[in-house]
């Protein structure tokens, strides 16, 4: 009779049913203990990132050995209890990284060098923006550790990617050379008085009770009717303008819909050389803070306000001057040597409330009297609910003084950034010409579709079907609130794609969204949105845009949880 060692198993390394031992399937659990245990919905990490340290740890340890194919996506995504997606992100990591390597028609395997801990490949290295060690390995059962690509950004068109470059944290490297500059030496430090941000997420989508205005549901994309305008843009007279470099002009078919059936509708007449396209709204703000500001130059802000915007002009070396908003908007009044003023009419960022049409000529009228520019960044305004849309300030504006600024990608999907902006056309010439020397020109592939999609009236008709899928959430998601917040919410918002709750003294917002993370559910600090230091705590923003309907509800009950266990 064959004996067996204390694990079961005979000496030819067969257990009791004759099974081969050493042959362990890499989504068994194994002597790591249950594979599910490793994904841990309530920790600040991504889940990505946490099955790319599970994934990472089993190259370490054997769990997928050398010469062994990797799980599919889909055989993972079961055992852990993630989608697809999530599993595919981690994968194409690690591929990056080095660490697995992809054979045609194979599948993916380990690379020559996966065994080793990644955080050997060089000095102060890590997988998790140089910070490595246990706080890699205990952040799938809680812990906190860091990763660059979760953190930074802001969702009214954030890249999602902050803080400053520190050696060691390339990605892809194998072997860090000793000759390699020190890049902490090279990179010019930037001084950021903000280090909180709104909340964003690259992988939102794996967070069930995603509240966040700056997403969008992806489902609710125009994806046929897209591709059929993007096909059409590189067949016939449309695919010169498509596939060629046009610097001196934007697409002549994009710019006449914009200046004969989006302008119009928010009261604005403008000509063509009035018009340039831009890469998002954050584009237009960098050509505008690089074209009107130097240091010495002082830009008036909202407070709170769209951090991004104040961040690119304090890096212009502009002096920023906050400016209070109540329930008619911001109080821009007596301001003496401002140079521009940045507004959101339309929709306040982040609070939602309109500036009252008596500012806005106040706001004119001062501009004309001390010779400031005002850029209006139209923000949300496409989405109303209650009463009618106020004219644009541009509208109102007879000297030309007044920069508008719109987007397409916050309505069809963020990452299309695409936007334009309306002002004097000398000025349009001189962005042209420093637009040139930062990206030449938006996609001509993009303009035309976009072009097209306006043209034959798709855009319009997703528009319409999108305002009636938010107006539907906007008022679920304020019933849920009045029933569950424990204190009155107030007036709802007439538009906009949240809600700004202020709670009682007492209350940590952003204690509140640490907590309610824990439970899926992704809400902004109101926090993240002011200027000055030590701000105040009390605000949560609640966007939703990007939750599907039937999650409203259940995802404000547990943010209810939240808020009760984060007010004194």
């Amino acid at each position: 009779m064959t004996g067996r060692d204390s694990t079961g198993r005979d000496a030819t390394g067969r257990d009791s049913t004759g099974r081969d031992a050493t042959r362990r399937d890499s989504t068994d659990p194994g002597d790591d203990g249950p594979v599910r245990a490793w994904i841990d919905r309530s920790s600040s990490d991504p889940l990505y990132v946490q099955v790319r340290r599970f994934v990472e740890r089993g190259l370490r340890t054997g769990r997928f050995p050398p010469q062994r194919r990797l799980p599919s996506s889909r055989e993972l995504a079961q055992a852990l209890g993630v989608s697809r997606n999530t599993i595919n992100a981690a994968y194409l990591e690690l591929v990056a990284l080095g660490l697995l390597v992809s054979r045609p028609r194979s599948g993916l395997y380990p690379a020559g060098a996966s065994r080793r801990d990644p955080d050997e490949r060089w000095p102060g290295g890590g997988l998790s923006g140089g910070r490595a060690g246990a706080a890699r390995d205990g952040a799938a059962h809680g812990g906190a550790a860091y990763d660059g690509a979760a953190h930074g950004g802001a969702d009214h068109g954030g890249t999602g990617h902050g803080g400053s470059v520190r050696p060691g944290t390339g990605r892809g490297d194998v072997v860090r050379p000793a000759s390699a500059p020190d890049w902490a030496d090279h990179v010019i430090a930037v001084d950021d008085p903000w280090p909180e941000r709104p909340t964003i997420e690259p992988d939102y989508t794996d967070f069930p009770y995603p509240f966040l205005p700056g997403q969008v549901e992806l489902r609710s994309f125009p994806a046929r009717t897209w591709l059929r305008a993007s096909t059409q843009a590189f067949d016939g007279p449309h695919r010169a303008f498509s596939l060629r470099d046009s610097v001196a002009r934007d697409d002549p078919l994009l710019v006449d819909e914009i200046c004969s059936t989006i302008l119009p509708a928010k009261g604005i007449a403008a000509t063509p050389d009035e018009v340039l396209v831009t890469n998002g709204s954050q584009q237009a703000l960098s050509l505008l803070a690089a074209t009107l500001l130097d240091p010495g130059r002082t830009v008036a802000v909202e407070n709170p306000g769209y951090v991004d915007a104040a961040r690119i002009f304090r890096r212009a070396g502009a002096r920023l001057l906050p400016c209070p908003v109540d329930a008619h908007g911001v109080v821009i009044d007596d301001v003496a040597d401002v140079d521009v003023a940045y507004v959101t009419p339309s929709h306040h960022h982040p609070t939602n409330v309109t500036l009252s049409p008596a500012r806005r000529e106040r706001l004119l009228a001062q501009a004309v009297a001390r010779d400031f520019v005002v850029v209006e960044d139209d923000f949300d305004s496409e989405v109303r609910y209650r009463g009618s849309p106020t004219p644009a300030i541009k509208a109102r504006d007879v000297d030309g003084r007044v920069v508008y600024l719109g987007t397409f990608s916050k309505f069809l999907a963020p990452g299309l950034r695409l936007g334009f902006l309306v002002a004097d056309a000398a000025l349009v010439r001189e962005l042209r010409d420093r637009r040139y020397h930062q990206t030449k020109h938006p996609s001509g592939h993009l303009q035309r579709t976009l072009g097209l999609f306006v043209a034959s009236g798709d855009y319009h008709r997703q528009l319409m079907r999108h305002r009636l899928d938010l107006r539907r959430k906007w008022e679920t998601l304020g019933a849920a609130l009045d029933a569950h917040v424990p204190w009155p919410v107030g007036e709802h918002p007439t538009g906009g794609l949240s809600y700004w709750l202020t709670g009682p003294e007492g209350f940590d917002g952003t204690v509140a969204a640490r907590l309610a993370r824990r439970h899926g559910v992704l809400v902004s600090p109101g926090a993240a949105y002011h200027l000055t230091p030590d701000p105040p705590r009390t605000s949560l923003r609640v966007g939703f845009n990007a939750i599907p309907q039937a999650r409203i509800v259940p995802g404000v009950v547990r943010l209810a949880e939240a808020i009760g266990e984060a007010t004194a």
